[in-house]
């Protein structure tokens, strides 16, 4: 083995190692929150129950809960364990990100697209997370790298590399769908381009794609009645404050980069890079392989989700929410890390390397210092420690009883309700269904409200329970997420009520 090969090695396994001590980092420090509470919820039921409620109220598909299931029959529910599976799958996308950035453009671009991920804090974010946000990147990386590979050589392993890794991410997120539009979209490209059309590849491709429809169609019928679910929930909003989704914009991108670069600064830094890219793309392919044409092949990747929404602005919301299109933020460092590896100024690179990793670093510790998850923890304990035998809880929304609450509460002898009660999906208090509160709360001495994400924007339910209790104590507690500005917020309340005299 040459002295250079070696000197790649030993530099990549120090990336990843780096990479995956930043993501165990202080991974049980914080408190669970609802939607990690509600990974765990499902993934402690049995196979037949946990696909049944899946496709009856979850909104994702079912593999990284899956894999979660035996995960934590292996290893327990803690914090700690729980989240490391994501931190695992969080490291290993800093190592497909290499093997991907290699074979799209170069060795250089590969390495630098691995550092840059490595100390992403939006990638470090969702690593320390139970969700599907870091095994969404790391299965989009591996599709597309085999992707890669069919391209430059059709082999029956690269095809069902291929199938496997691009099904399992279909099954992971519905926005996969994305990553799989982009690859049609570049072959189809390709094949059109081509001097010599090579009739058989198509015909290979469409039995790839056709399979994949075929694997995915146990699945249809969950979609289908996700959408039923949706159009139900939307007929039946009772939101005193309805939220608008914002409209398609400049300022709709540009809040996408700052989120998946983690600051305002990167963001720029990013998306100069990225034109750097561009304006620096050598003549012919953009890269020596001449069957690809990288720098198209990530414009597509990256772009596909937002001229989705500019054909169907109702889709603007999800974009807002960049976790969603965790696989596509990829691309965003790919290009960055292109564009780096292109400047030709000498000294230059290697500081603007020194400058997204200290800022990148930077927001990862913000991330370690504030806040980033509702604090239930500390919030039931406080519950536990000044309840009394037979106190009610209410629950605003509902779902946090089971997801969170039980899961930190070590009291069996609490009376806990949601409300509004579940019904038709309904979480938000109106004038209409502040009416059911009281005989739920019949002749109990003292009532415990417990608020997050607040569904009772009018205030309607302390105000009801004024009219007959005292309210004895008001707690807040605070933080801050990585999705929103660097100012703390209410995440959770709770009020204690007794009866007047």
């Amino acid at each position: 083995m040459s002295m250079k090969k070696t000197f790649e090695i030993i530099l990549l396994s120090v990336i990843l190692l780096a990479a995956f001590v930043i993501r165990t980092h202080s991974l049980g420090d914080e408190s669970l929150w609802y939607d990690e509470g509600l990974s765990i919820q499902f993934a402690h039921l049995n196979l037949p129950q946990l696909i049944n409620e899946l496709s009856l109220k979850e909104t994702h598909p079912p593999f990284y809960y899956l894999l979660l299931h035996y995960w934590i029959n292996l290893f327990g529910d803690s914090e700690f364990s729980a989240r490391l599976l994501s931190a695992i799958f969080g490291a290993l996308t800093v190592l497909m990100v290499y093997h991907v950035g290699r074979l799209l453009f170069d060795k250089k671009t590969g390495i630098l697209s691995a550092i840059m991920v490595s100390v992403s804090g939006f990638f470090v974010y969702f690593s320390q997370e139970v969700r599907m946000y870091s095994l969404l990147p790391f299965l989009a990386l591996a599709s597309m790298y085999f992707f890669l590979k069919l391209l430059d050589k059709k082999n029956i392993a690269y095809a069902a590399g291929y199938a496997v890794s691009t099904i399992l991410l279909l099954y992971t997120h519905y926005t996969g769908f994305f990553i799989v539009l982009a690859q049609n979209i570049y072959f189809i490209t390709l094949f059109s381009l081509a001097k010599k059309r090579q009739w058989p590849d198509l015909v290979k491709w469409s039995c790839l794609q056709i399979l994949l429809v075929i694997l995915y169609a146990p699945w249809i019928g969950a979609i289908i009645k996700l959408a039923r679910l949706v159009a139900v929930s939307a007929a039946s909003d009772t939101n005193p404050v309805p939220i608008t989704p914002p409209p398609f914009s400049v300022w709709l991108i540009l809040n996408f980069f700052t989120k998946a670069c983690g600051t305002s600064l990167l963001s720029y830094l990013f998306i100069l890079l990225s034109i750097n890219a561009f304006i620096t793309k050598r003549k012919g392919a953009s890269i020596d392989k001449p069957k690809f044409d990288a720098l198209y092949l990530s414009s597509l990747w990256l772009l596909c989700p937002f001229a989705v929404a500019a054909i169907s602005p109702k889709t603007t919301s999800l974009i807002y929410q960049v976790k969603y299109f965790s696989a596509n933020v990829i691309a965003v460092y790919l290009l960055a890390a292109y564009g780096l590896s292109r400047i030709r100024l000498k000294y230059v690179m290697a500081p603007a390397l020194a400058v997204i990793i200290i800022l990148s670093l930077g927001n990862v510790m913000e991330i370690y210092r504030k806040v980033n998850k509702e604090p239930w923890r500390i919030a039931v304990e406080y519950v536990d420690k000044n309840a009394r035998a037979g106190d009610l809880v209410i629950f605003n929304p509902p779902y946090y009883i089971t997801a969170v609450f039980d899961y930190y509460s070590k009291r069996n002898d609490l009376i806990r309700e949601g409300f509004p009660p579940s019904i038709a999906g309904i979480t938000y208090v109106n004038e209409r269904n502040i009416k059911e509160l009281m005989p739920i709360v019949g002749d109990h001495e003292r009532v415990w409200f417990i608020q997050a994400h607040i569904h009772d924007p009018l205030g309607l339910i302390v105000r009801t329970l004024k009219e007959s209790y005292d309210m004895v104590s008001e707690k807040e507690y605070y933080m801050v997420s990585y999705y929103r500005p660097a100012d703390y917020y209410i995440a959770i309340k709770i009020y204690l009520f007794e009866k007047k005299e």
